[in-house]
């Protein structure tokens, strides 16, 4: 099954545990995962410094593992950050694994040499223990359901851009190398982004296909963390997503790159006249498209021709004028600023801009033949939160 969300999120818990048992342990069964959308606000980002991620996959039948993104901001004066797990499943589940990237980082696992908290109590006063080669293990006897609250630290460097934390959890041993491997819930993604208006999210290298092109993604996120999303994903996911979760994810999104007309009014109907442009996805349905309209953020842009985009600093792009349009045509060897709808200034340098013609194919429709499509690679500096 395809892998839809790329990003990342964070997350802090403190205390104790509740859990429901059931039988005994299997360790040898291997789940594939499902994909479904990232979350934020209220419910998730809590007072008294607490991300809760909840994820029901106990009466899905076809949903043998479920993955979430969360996201939530922090602040370096707070020390510490809860992460409430509140999971259900159809299977049973055995140990937790979570890795940490700072800064778009490297993942590094969480074990008993590095979790703030070793050992946890359920609410019967049982012993979840951290490992060295898994983060937890729950207590012995089959597990389809827990809350758990994980400490979890908050750097007080004002350099601090964001924390992602990856959970997982398995029947049976894994490893921190495969999600995939026994996992019965998870992946589970939680960006903690730092609130400060000089920290800001690097990404580089990022390659994105116009909606006719069929190996790249048209969807670049940069909350928490630098990431893209596939349209055919979205489209095709199993089990299908529903309105609010495709709103949901389609909201994730901060820029949408695409093959418009000249004037950036409406869709191209061929290779040769098709422009690309930046758009927010709160626009896609009045260009034309027709799948993947439920989006409403609309993310606005502006030319930028200052400081060297290599050198400019969190500062500089923190001065930066709001950019106005919510949409722009996209130009080869230029850098533009965008402005994001949760109120976050940034800047996308374009590093090449080609067009790639279609290859005649019956099995592809006349439109998609005739069209072919835009590509685009890029570097992007994205403050963490809003001014």
């Amino acid at each position: 099954m395809k892998t839809m969300f790329k990003y990342a999120s964070l997350l802090f818990v403190s205390g104790a545990i509740l859990i429901t048992s059931c039988s005994k342990k299997k360790d040898e069964e291997t789940t594939e995962p499902i994909i479904v959308p990232p979350v934020t606000g209220s419910t998730v980002c809590l007072s008294g410094k607490k991300t809760q991620v909840l994820i029901d996959a106990s009466t899905n039948a076809g949903a043998a593992n479920y993955s979430k993104s969360y996201t939530c901001s922090v602040t370096t004066t707070q020390d510490t950050d809860t992460l409430v797990l509140d999971i259900k499943a159809k299977s049973d589940m055995d140990y937790i694994y979570i890795t940490k990237s700072e800064d778009n980082g490297t993942a590094v696992p969480m074990t008993s040499g590095n979790l703030l908290s070793t050992s946890l109590k359920t609410g019967n006063d049982k012993t979840v223990s951290a490992g060295t080669d898994w983060s937890y293990e729950l207590p012995s006897g089959s597990i389809s359901a827990f809350i758990l609250k994980i400490p979890v630290r908050v750097r007080n460097s004002s350099a601090a851009v964001s924390d992602v934390y990856t959970i997982w959890m398995t029947n049976g041993k894994g490893n921190f190398t495969a999600t995939g491997k026994k996992t019965v819930v998870g992946p589970i993604v939680v960006s903690l982004s730092y609130k400060s208006n000089t920290a800001f999210i690097p990404g580089s290298n990022i390659t994105l296909g116009d909606q006719n092109n069929t190996t790249y993604p048209s969807y670049l996120t940069t909350t928490g963390v630098i990431g893209v999303i596939s349209g055919a994903d979205l489209i095709n996911s199993d089990p299908a997503l529903t309105t609010t979760e495709l709103t949901s994810a389609l909201n994730s999104v901060d820029i949408n790159f695409v093959g418009l007309n000249t004037a950036g009014t409406a869709l191209a109907t061929d290779i040769a006249s098709s422009v690309p442009y930046f758009i927010g996805v709160g626009l896609r349905q009045s260009v034309g498209f027709t799948k993947n309209i439920e989006g409403t953020v609309k993310t606005k842009f502006g030319v930028y021709s200052g400081t060297d985009f290599s050198t400019i600093t969190g500062a500089s792009i923190s001065s930066l004028s709001y950019p106005t349009t919510d949409r722009i045509k996209v130009e080869s060897g230029k850098t533009y600023t965008i402005l994001t709808a949760d109120g976050r200034l940034g800047l996308v340098k374009i590093n090449s801009l080609t067009k790639e013609a279609a290859v005649a194919i019956a099995a592809v429709s006349a439109r998609m033949e005739a069209t072919g499509s835009n590509i685009v690679n890029v570097d992007v500096k994205v403050l963490a939160s809003a001014k």
